[in-house]
């Protein structure tokens, strides 16, 4: 199972999450757009992340989901 990271803070981009192998990507990058499945894990911020998300990358709620529901 592999999947990628993604930040909307450009200062993230290239770095890496403790365990994973894969740099954290901007949401400007060409593959978010490309995602079947968007998983929040800021908690407190859901809400206007996953309005963001809608507005700007015009993602569905049922592709919107909070990590603490997996």
């Amino acid at each position: 199972f592999e999947f990628d990271i993604f930040d909307s803070d450009i200062n993230k981009k290239g770095k890496f999450l403790p365990s994973y192998k894969k740099p954290i990507k901007h949401v400007t990058d060409n593959t978010y757009k490309q995602m079947d499945l968007v998983i929040i894990s800021a908690m407190s911020f859901f809400e206007n992340v996953k309005k963001q998300i809608q507005q700007k990358h015009y993602f569905l709620d049922s592709q919107i989901v909070p990590f603490s529901s997996l």
